[in-house]
């Protein structure tokens, strides 16, 4: 479940990293979370969870101190908003989507993929 995010080099498949148990998310909650030199917040919204770059791409306002509403991850900043489906910005904003991860739930755990490739500093 949830988003597809970067990839690493062509050829790389990502590492999938345990996050924590699914049950530990209420519906519309947020979680920031760091794993293998990645800082995101991950979204639950039903029974579907979303991972997203935890920094806001527009002035880096800590999205997990945002909300989610109406399939949407609100910036707690500008309240600048993206899609939990797809990251797409809000119409009215001129910036690039926050980088999104692959989750998945196996087991009653959420799992997030992150590229071999290490992230640039």
């Amino acid at each position: 479940m949830g988003l597809t995010g970067e990839e690493g080099r062509p050829g790389e498949a990502p590492r999938w990293h345990p996050l924590f148990p699914a049950s530990e998310l209420a519906d519309g909650a947020l979680r920031p979370a760091a794993v293998a030199g990645h800082v995101v917040v991950v979204v639950r919204d039903g029974a579907r969870f979303y991972a997203f770059q935890r920094a806001c791409p527009h002035e880096g306002a800590d999205l997990s101190e945002g909300w989610c509403a109406a399939g949407r991850l609100h910036c707690p900043r500008h309240q600048a908003s993206f899609d939990l489906s797809s990251g797409a910005v809000a119409a009215g904003w001129s910036f690039a989507p926050p980088k999104t991860y692959p989750l998945e739930v196996r087991g009653g755990v959420v799992f997030i993929a992150i590229p071999s490739a290490r992230p640039a500093p």
